[in-house]
């Protein structure tokens, strides 16, 4: 058993580099992972790839931060991490 196994986790900046990086290894250990980034195609082809969830995200707007968080809660059935790679 992985020690991510069961857990949901959303990350930040995860469509591409270092937060693509982070979901790929929350993804092989066995995490439900829900990624967000303001680039949405990008964003949507990596979340594919990885066989995760994809909320677009404008880290500068509070607005957008409350809706991702409530629709990452939503999609994954709650939260249990998070890695903030956005910038």
């Amino acid at each position: 058993m992985s020690r991510l196994d069961g857990k949901r986790v959303l990350i930040t900046g995860g469509a591409r580099g270092l937060g693509a990086d982070f979901a790929r290894a929350a993804v092989d250990a066995g995490a439900r992972v829900t990624i967000a980034d303001i680039l949405e195609e990008r964003g949507r082809e990596t979340a594919r790839a990885l066989a995760a969830s994809f909320v677009r995200i404008d880290l500068a707007d509070p607005a957008s931060i409350e809706a991702c968080i409530g629709a990452s809660v939503h999609t994954l059935g709650g939260l249990d991490g998070l890695v903030n790679c956005g910038a």
